[in-house]
């Protein structure tokens, strides 16, 4: 017989992998992957700082072409996630949470921060007042060149 002690291996089960409760599951969860905190803040910015509605236009080509392929070809790597890979996405996620706690952090310092009076990073606080007062005077200089221009250029509508 059998000399090694302990069980047979041929008999033992793995266990079992788990799988969805059904594709609405599997949807809502590939949705709360997807959009995190970074896109529901980014994207206003994004089209406001790139013309409004008519960014969507290039944005959704680039999300059918390019955004798509990449996610399904990052679901179909997550079907491995118990090798290599698998270790590769939990250090990956962990970056991620790290970059998110971070961000959640500096939320947290200048809400704290909005309730002094005044506020530390406005013009009325000490530690800003030199700042301001440059600013302010080069806002005056270009209101009285503003000024000038305004005056030189009502003199030449006057001329001609």
């Amino acid at each position: 017989g059998n000399t090694h002690p302990g069980p047979d291996l041929r008999f033992v089960s793995l266990p079992s992998r788990g799988s969805w409760g059904g594709k609405y599951e599997f949807l809502l969860s590939c949705i709360g992957y997807c959009v995190g905190l970074g896109n529901v803040w980014r994207f206003p910015y994004l089209c406001y700082r790139n013309g409004g509605g008519v960014f969507l236009i290039p944005y959704c080509i680039m999300m059918l072409f390019t955004g798509l392929p990449l996610f399904l070809m990052e679901l179909s790597l997550g079907q491995y996630g118990g090798s290599g890979i698998g270790i590769g996405m939990l250090v990956v996620s962990a970056l991620v949470s790290l970059y998110y706690n971070v961000i959640i952090a500096w939320t947290f310092y200048y809400l704290g921060m909005s309730f002094q009076y005044p506020l530390p990073w406005s013009c009325d606080a000490a530690a800003n007042a030199h700042l301001c007062q440059v600013r302010s005077n080069l806002i005056q200089r270009l209101i009285t060149s503003s000024r000038r221009l305004k005056a030189l250029h009502r003199i030449y509508c006057i001329v001609n």
